[in-house]
């Protein structure tokens, strides 16, 4: 049981599957290692000729875990093996469990071989890496749209920063826009929430509670052919290098609990889980947190004078 619903994973050409949703991206490691755990279940203690199966737990088992082993004889049949999973031994953090139809037999088997068996179904899935900025220096432009909007962007020919805000640009902090987009630099996902969204409304993902737009070059491989060739030779091909414009875009949904928020990337239907400070270090600043704040700098070594009328 994954969620209180019976879910089974089947292994076809050596890979893991979902079999009721073959798309599911199941998390071949993680299954692997979940089925690993009840190779060889061994336990620490038996109770025999148990009358009441409620004294632990598994009169309603909290779980139920289905093996089905192939025969090595292909004219065999598989062998299916159950276990009831009831209470946990809070002394010695072990579970109860019973086998199959055998109500009178109880075991304590290590949780080693119950845990991989409680995950939620997200859980097993396998999520992409939150995609990559290869170097924040190539960041150009960073745009937040929401209940704080506003836009830096960065002077191609002097790097220097500007911050934008109803159609007024001012000079930015040029320490606190650095602080800023080295943080692309370290962004990830916390967990999955749907591999395949159809409705964007169940995440706040329709009407985004704000939408990080942001701008910059990555260094792409291209191929250019010499024509300058005979008849019977092969045009030679040179890998050269170049900076090509990029975009990601980041819609920030509602709060997935009290330290996540629901978020899509680019043109993925999957959605996950962001950690709401490293989203809020961007939708809740305003165009005042980037004001560059000098009024006038002067380097000490070459100051001449220094006058000062009081009063």
């Amino acid at each position: 049981m994954v969620d209180d619903t019976e879910t089974t994973f089947e292994k076809k050409d050596d890979s893991w599957v979902k079999k009721d949703d073959t798309d599911f991206p199941v998390n071949q490691s993680t299954l692997d290692s979940a089925a690993s755990s009840v190779t060889s279940v061994e336990s620490d203690r038996v109770l025999e000729d148990v009358d009441d199966l409620a004294e632990y737990g598994l009169d309603s088992p909290a779980n139920t875990i289905k093996i089905v082993t192939k025969s090595e004889d292909e004219d065999g049949d598989d062998t299916t093996t159950t276990l009831y999973v009831g209470d946990e031994n809070s002394s010695t953090s072990q579970y109860y469990v019973r086998k199959d139809d055998d109500e009178k037999t109880v075991y304590l088997v290590d949780s080693s071989c119950v845990e991989p068996f409680t995950k939620t179904l997200y859980d097993y899935a396998q999520m992409e890496d939150f995609p990559a900025i290869s170097s924040t220096d190539t960041i150009t432009k960073i745009s937040v749209d929401g209940d704080n909007s506003y836009e830096l962007k960065k002077d191609a020919d002097t790097s220097v920063w500007s911050v934008n805000a109803n159609g007024e640009e001012d000079k930015a902090d040029s320490a606190t826009v650095s602080s800023l987009v080295s943080s692309f630099g370290s962004m990830a996902y916390n967990s999955m929430a749907d591999y395949k969204c159809e409705d964007k409304s169940k995440y706040g993902l329709d009407k985004p509670y704000s939408t990080i737009t942001v701008d910059y070059q990555e260094e792409a491989e291209t191929s250019d052919d010499n024509a300058e060739t005979s008849d019977s030779e092969t045009p030679d091909s040179t890998e050269t290098t170049e900076m090509v414009d990029k975009q990601l875009t980041i819609l920030v949904g509602n709060e997935a609990d009290d330290s996540n928020r629901y978020v899509m990337v680019n043109d993925s239907n999957e959605v996950y889980t962001m950690s709401e400070e490293t989203l809020s270090a961007l939708t809740d600043k305003t165009e005042e947190d980037f004001w560059d704040m000098t009024v006038s700098y002067v380097s000490v070594n070459s100051l001449a004078s220094l006058k000062v009328n009081y009063q």
